[in-house]
């Protein structure tokens, strides 16, 4: 028989988007991040995981804390806090050839003082059947591949996400 060979070609992509950022009223700003994850390569991908420590994002004094992690296809870590646990999946799910899902959570920081913006990257790593593994840094936005080639990790394609807030500074007065 004629054997027929392939190059294995695994490649994970990853973007990430900050929604609208709400004003909490009591020094505390909301938003949802969402990251969109693609399987760019010709295998398919297990062990996929998406890693992001939001501790080297918001120092200290600000503070943060993330509720409400879903995604529709893929298992999440119930314990990620991005501190502490910075692993956003439970790492045992696979990402076939051509599939794109998404990893959200709601974001709440008080920045105590830091005026921002706050520039997150999030890391996706995976690893093809022949035990090749692949990784690519976020890039803003919603494309993980904006150009279209195949190739995430090219220049313009990792940019960083920025977290904004407006800020509403008011002061009072009374004289009696």
């Amino acid at each position: 028989p004629t054997p027929i060979t392939f190059t294995e070609k695994p490649v994970i992509g990853v973007a990430k988007a900050a929604g609208a950022t709400t004003d909490n009223n009591n020094g505390t700003f909301t938003t949802t991040i969402t990251l969109t994850l693609e399987n760019l390569g010709n295998v398919v991908l297990s062990n996929v995981q998406v890693t992001d420590n939001l501790s080297a994002v918001f120092p200290d004094p600000a503070i943060f804390s993330v509720n409400n992690l879903t995604s529709p296809s893929l298992s999440t870590n119930i314990g990620f806090d991005g501190s502490t646990s910075t692993q956003l999946l439970d790492g045992t799910d696979t990402l076939g050839v051509g599939q794109t899902t998404t990893v959200s959570f709601d974001l709440t920081f008080n920045p105590n003082g830091l005026t921002g913006p706050f520039n997150n990257q999030a890391i996706a790593d995976a690893q093809g059947p022949g035990g090749a593994a692949t990784t690519d840094n976020s890039d803003n936005g919603s494309d993980p591949d904006a150009n279209g080639n195949g190739n995430p990790n090219e220049a313009g394609e990792n940019d960083p996400t920025p977290i904004t807030f407006t800020e509403k500074p008011v002061i009072g007065v009374a004289k009696a």
